[in-house]
């Protein structure tokens, strides 16, 4: 009997997270859909791509995702293998059938359908995000994402340079006060960069928004946490005044067993973290340069 993989997303879920993953035959899939908790998900959840659904995934690569729409009514959006979506809106749930019957068949007929409004890569909101945080250069480069942005405009004013002769980088005045903006602004987080990286390159996370339990690794291995069993989240940066290195952050995670977590912002950056806790108070702590030893010393005083 034929199988399609179909999953569903609630309203506090991030982009790209989804639950019950599996691969469902036609019947199970309409359950899945019919049982889906429409009334309490539709209430102040978005009317857009992210929004409570069910999604179901064709091996060919295209997408069919069910939400609620305005007025009580129900919205099919369908995306192809190349992330062009249309929608079509639909009055009761039960009209559901059809189009995924013939979703089901391959034979999905899109001429009812209307062209979404543009959005930037659309594929992101049906294809499953595993929300996994790890060394590798993708992190790095979240984690220098202001510092890189930082030197954009000394980066330009030395390609100038070609065009006069380096008229500007002659003077040794213009070329150290580029140098000590660059020192200035970069060295920091640079710095912090290098003192992070012996922790972070033995650490593996895998936590979302919307789920519960989550898998944090380290060099004794991989282990999973039940966000309910956490006492106190507290993240320790310089908070006080402007600086360039605000980003950089060591987190604790304190469990009413008393086993403690400790990874910082080159695992898994600022923005990411705080929205991982949802309802959840989070702590911070002070301190000026937050190296990983700095951090420990005033964790270990605290405790």
């Amino acid at each position: 009997m034929k199988t399609l993989c179909s999953k569903i997303q609630f309203k506090n879920f991030e982009v790209g997270e989804f639950g019950e993953i599996r691969n469902r035959t036609l019947d199970e899939t309409l359950k899945l859909t019919y049982d889906f908790p429409w009334e309490t998900e539709r209430a102040l959840a978005s009317v857009e791509l992210h929004c409570p659904s069910v999604t179901i995934e064709h091996p060919s690569g295209s997408f069919l995702k069910i939400g609620p729409y305005f007025s009580g009514k129900f919205c099919v959006y369908h995306c192809g293998k190349r992330g062009k979506v249309t929608y079509l809106v639909l009055n009761e749930l039960n009209e559901i059938t059809s189009p995924v019957t013939d979703f089901f068949k391959g034979e999905l007929n899109l001429s009812g359908f209307q062209k979404y409004k543009y959005v930037i890569n659309p594929l992101q909101y049906f294809k499953t995000n595993p929300y996994e945080y790890k060394p590798g250069s993708k992190a790095i480069f979240n984690y220098l994402k202001l510092d890189l942005v930082t030197v954009v405009a000394p980066a330009f004013i030395i390609f100038t340079q070609f065009f006069t002769n380096w008229s500007m980088l002659a003077n040794p005045y213009a070329t150290c006060a580029i140098l000590g903006f660059i020192t200035l602004f970069c060295g920091p987080g640079m710095y912090l960069l290098f003192d992070y990286e012996p922790y972070y390159q033995h650490q593996y996370l895998k936590i979302s928004r919307g789920h519960r339990y989550f898998i944090f690794g380290d060099v004794d291995g991989n282990k999973e946490y039940d966000k309910a069993e956490i006492f106190e989240i507290c993240r320790y940066y310089n908070h006080r005044g402007r600086n360039s290195w605000s980003g950089s952050q060591v987190y604790k995670l304190v469990f009413k067993d008393g086993k403690i977590l400790i990874f910082s912002s080159l695992l898994i950056t600022e923005w990411a973290f705080v929205k991982k806790f949802p309802g959840a108070e989070i702590k911070s702590e002070h301190i000026f340069f937050p190296t990983m030893d700095n951090t420990l010393i005033k964790i270990q005083r605290i405790n």
